[in-house]
């Protein structure tokens, strides 16, 4: 089954992960000790910035929402913003929106307040970081001003609004040197109840990065490589970092944990980021050193097992509350066995034509008695040479090579695939735990 993507009957194709990884970086102005699991959260404002770098009052407009706060800004003109950064008085910060060069505006959404209640909201613009010229992946400490500017105004909460959450832990995380984690302790909000709701809750991101953090003053050289996202239901498992970065040079030595959310008003979505929980120096092993090639041809006997994959932040017009991919392979063969169980994001019962759609009945595609649930099965046996030989395609434009590696200590397979896709590079792997 090498189009691990194709439901039943051939619907819902190519279906796309949701990479979530935003390519962002902490703020330079963290007080933290790389030594202390979590910053003392700062529920202010913050420290106000000079007053001749204040917007006037025509760079940003208010307009009244029922379910809770918005705030319209114009970026300046003839300068160049890279980011901005919103904080609320007695909840800190709540936004920060990066890669806006470029762009003429943005706005503020948040329903997370007391209905009723006014707000005092402050936003600060930032120019972008400074690089390293040899290496501009990764950012250098910067001496200068780095803000554009700001502005401060207040804001009262619409009727609906949800009422108030704040970041009261930041939790706890242990890091073992080949990437394994695992949250010792669990963040939490107050009335963290209110961040869980139809179609969206909140997540954990961890920053990857390489190099030296922003906690060690101007000897910071850092390459944000990528960002990991967790469920919050799912905090407490035991994860590996590594899951996240195929890169052969990725070596991680510090990470930047933080909550999210996603949520959708008005046929919007909005991004929500609350204060860096904390920055953590961990020095871990570099993936190249983690990682072994194997040739299917002479070596097939070292992923003789049972291997799990389980896909999360799947991006389609439904939950999908399973995705389960199980290789079971021996000296000759590869089963795969796949399971997708979809609701709607609403609830709702799927109608006929969905059904339809979805080839209910066929083709090992089932649904509930209540019809809310369709649960799709497929199974395929290859041998083994053939399940991992490159992929021939009538036009030269589309190529599939797969690379096998071999976690250090056997627990995880990794498996690449990559190749030319419309004249264009590809790489993209899936990690499968041992399960037997």
């Amino acid at each position: 089954m090498k189009n691990t993507f194709t439901c039943m009957g051939g619907v819902l194709t190519s279906l796309l992960l949701a990479l979530l990884f935003s390519f962002a970086s902490c703020d330079n102005g963290s007080t933290s000790s790389p030594q202390k699991d979590y910053l003392d959260i700062d529920y202010s404002l913050g420290t106000t910035p000079a007053e001749n770098l204040k917007f006037e009052n025509e760079n940003f407009s208010i307009s009244p929402d029922e379910e809770g706060i918005y705030i319209k800004y114009t970026l300046p003109q003839g300068q160049t913003v890279q980011s901005c950064t919103a904080r609320i008085d007695g909840i800190g910060l709540v936004h920060e929106n990066f890669g806006l060069e470029g762009q003429s505006e943005g706005e503020l959404f948040y329903p997370f307040v007391t209905p009723g209640k006014e707000y005092k909201v402050r936003f600060i613009f930032n120019k972008p970081e400074k690089k390293d010229p040899s290496d501009d992946r990764f950012t250098v400490y910067d001496d200068g001003e780095t803000m554009v500017g700001w502005f401060e105004t207040t804001v009262k909460a619409g009727a609906n609004s949800k009422g108030e959450v704040r970041l009261e832990k930041g939790g706890a995380i242990d890091i073992d040197k080949n990437g394994d984690f695992k949250f010792k302790e669990r963040p939490n909000f107050r009335n963290e109840d209110l961040l869980t709701g139809s179609g969206y809750d909140w997540i954990i991101e961890i920053g990857l990065n390489k190099g030296i953090s922003w906690m060690h003053g101007d000897k910071r050289r850092s390459w944000w490589m990528t960002t990991a996202t967790i469920p919050q239901t799912k905090i407490t498992e035991t994860r590996n970092l590594y899951s996240h970065l195929s890169q052969d040079d990725a070596k991680i030595d510090f990470i930047c944990v933080r909550p999210a959310m996603q949520y959708e008003h008005n046929g919007k979505e909005y991004r929500y980021l609350w204060d860096n929980i904390f920055v953590k120096d961990c020095d871990c092993t570099a993936l190249a050193e983690l990682l072994t090639e194997i040739d299917i041809s002479s070596q097939a006997n070292k992923i003789v097992g049972t291997w799990r994959l389980n896909y999360e932040g799947l991006e389609s017009r439904y939950d999908i509350k399973v995705y389960e991919i199980t290789l079971t392979i021996d000296s000759e063969n590869v089963r795969s066995n796949e399971v997708v169980v979809y609701q709607k994001r609403n609830g709702d019962e799927f109608t006929e034509k969905e059904k339809e759609e979805f080839d209910v009945g066929k083709d090992g595609t089932s649904i509930s008695s209540d019809n809310k649930t369709i649960t799709a099965k497929y199974s395929e046996t290859e041998p083994i040479s053939e399940y991992f030989a490159d992929e021939k395609y009538d036009h030269p434009d589309y190529t599939r090579h797969y690379t096998v590696k071999l976690f250090k200590g056997g627990s995880t397979l990794r498996i690449i695939r990559s190749g030319i896709n419309e004249g264009e590079k590809y790489e993209w792997w899936d990690d499968y735990k041992k399960v037997k």
